[in-house]
């Protein structure tokens, strides 16, 4: 019987394209990017702008797990329109 690292490794390398590696770690770094900017703002109302921001990014990764999860490019299509 597999241990479970052996069935998570293999799990975790099945079903993720180089340009599905790439778009994730665009995205992360522009989520990490925008938290930066909001917790060096001062001002409230660039705070909030920020995160709303962020929070945008984070849906575009999540949204891309769920693609890649389920094989379902249709999901893509929200990536695109829900960036600002």
């Amino acid at each position: 019987m597999d241990s479970f690292l052996d069935f998570h490794e293999l799990d975790e390398a099945i079903g993720r394209s180089n340009w599905v590696k790439a778009a994730s770690v665009v995205l992360a770094n522009n989520v990490r990017s925008h938290g930066a900017n909001a917790i060096a703002s001062s001002d409230t109302n660039q705070k909030l702008d920020r995160i709303a921001r962020q929070n945008n990014w984070i849906a575009g990764l999540l949204l891309l797990n769920l693609a890649t999860t389920t094989s379902d490019r249709s999901i893509l299509k929200g990536i695109k329109g829900g960036k600002r």
